[in-house]
């Protein structure tokens, strides 16, 4: 890692990153993790909802399978390649992008914009959205745009 800078891939490696995490990322979990994103950002199927640093698309797909038009956007090619997997072995249609969100070119075009990464131990809570009417303005609450 250069100095002052953050390696990404150092911190974001997938095997590393399923062997700390996998344990408090299970299904019960990723069950109360939609239902609050889908209550907190009021989503209904058909909404426009782009996933910042997807991952591996925990939240993703089963958004997508609640009928949201989702967009996942990581910078960790492992994580979407698994997503896309995941995707497609359910029949679902996400469209997942490699790149970095702090260069966000195609902001306007959703309805609800969440970054739920990455998890913590403590609380669902700390889900965290930005509205695309201020594409800089990260909070600790999720809002709808």
């Amino acid at each position: 890692m250069s100095e002052g800078r953050f390696d990404v891939e150092a911190v974001f490696d997938a095997a590393d990153y399923g062997y700390f995490y996998g344990p408090l990322l299970t299904p019960e979990r990723t069950a109360r993790d939609v239902d609050l994103i889908w209550r907190l950002l009021d989503l209904r199927a058909g909404a426009a909802v782009l996933d910042l640093a997807c991952g591996h698309g925990r939240i993703t797909n089963p958004l997508a399978a609640r009928g949201c038009t989702m967009m996942g956007l990581d910078v960790t090619p492992a994580f979407l390649d698994q997503a896309r997997h995941d995707a497609a072995r359910q029949g679902l249609a996400v469209e997942y992008v490699a790149g970095d969100m702090r260069s966000l070119p195609w902001i306007d075009r959703f309805d609800g914009i969440l970054n739920g990464s990455p998890p913590t131990a403590t609380s669902t809570t700390r889900i965290t959205a930005l509205c695309s009417r201020r594409p800089t303005a990260l909070s600790n609450q999720v809002g709808r745009c």
